[in-house]
């Protein structure tokens, strides 16, 4: 039999190893699912240049030139971690050059989701403001935006999409690449 000290410190030992297991696994999950990721994957890129014709009405075209353009696409993001994340201030980029080097051409920091509805004779999308991804499941949307500055789209070799999350970290995912007009290049309308 085990003296009084000794008992005590057996049933100590008997007691911190499950404890000291249980925390060191604990930290141990929370490293691993912070090396987890949100995974990105885009879809149904669609690029229209917006001209008027001689009747005043507006005619789309896939090719320049044009007054202005219109894109859309679809966005789907998984997210590998245990834990939700939320992401806002969400913006579409137009860029040229590397991707650690690239210069931001037009940004829009507004891209519309949902149905396209009208509103006082209007074309109406929902601004993106908010998104929640749940553990271990997809998020889908269907973004779209304008500009009208279709010179600067043309010069334009990437797209991008970038959100931030509420601790302040930066998510940017590639969209679409985009291959430059040059000035000298002639673009056949059918």
């Amino acid at each position: 039999m085990a003296s009084g000290w000794t008992q005590c410190l057996l049933d100590w030992k008997d007691f911190m190893i499950p404890a000291f297991t249980f925390v060191a696994g604990s930290a141990a999950t929370r490293i691993y699912d912070s090396w987890k990721r949100v995974r990105f994957i885009t879809s149904d890129w669609k690029l229209w240049y917006i001209s008027q014709d001689s009747c005043g009405g507006m005619v789309y075209k896939e090719t320049p030139p044009g007054i202005s353009v219109q894109y859309h696409f679809t966005i789907r993001f998984f997210n590998e971690k245990s834990s939700p994340i939320g992401l806002h201030r969400f913006s579409i980029q137009f860029t040229k050059g590397t991707r650690r080097k690239r210069q931001v051409l037009m940004r829009d920091d507004q891209p519309r989701h949902g149905e396209r509805q009208i509103r006082a004779a209007q074309v109406y999308y929902e601004p993106l403001g908010e998104m929640i991804l749940q553990p271990r499941d997809w998020a889908v949307e269907d973004l779209t935006g304008y500009s009208r500055d279709a010179a600067t789209v043309q010069k334009a070799d990437a797209v991008w999409f970038m959100a931030y999350t509420a601790d302040g970290r930066i998510h940017e995912w590639h969209v679409a690449d985009l291959k430059p007009l040059s000035l000298t290049q002639t673009v056949q309308v059918a």
